[in-house]
């Protein structure tokens, strides 16, 4: 997947939200022909927590984390 690392992986749960379930990481370059590689961010989740507790967003999106 040239160019889509980094990507997110996400779906609509239940409620209609957007849920990020994991992030590019590589995959066939042939994009839709080979299998592609994510990142989980739910075991992530607690890093991602301590590294953004402190920041502020500049738009008002909320993301839902699974």
């Amino acid at each position: 997947m040239a160019g889509d690392s980094g990507g997110p992986l996400y779906c609509r749960n239940q409620k209609n939200e957007l849920v990020l379930l994991g992030i590019t990481s590589f995959g066939d370059k042939k994009c839709s022909k080979g299998t592609s590689y994510y990142t989980s961010v739910n075991y992530f989740l607690d890093w991602i927590h301590e590294k953004i507790q402190n920041k502020t967003s500049s738009n008002n999106r909320t993301v839902t984390w699974k």
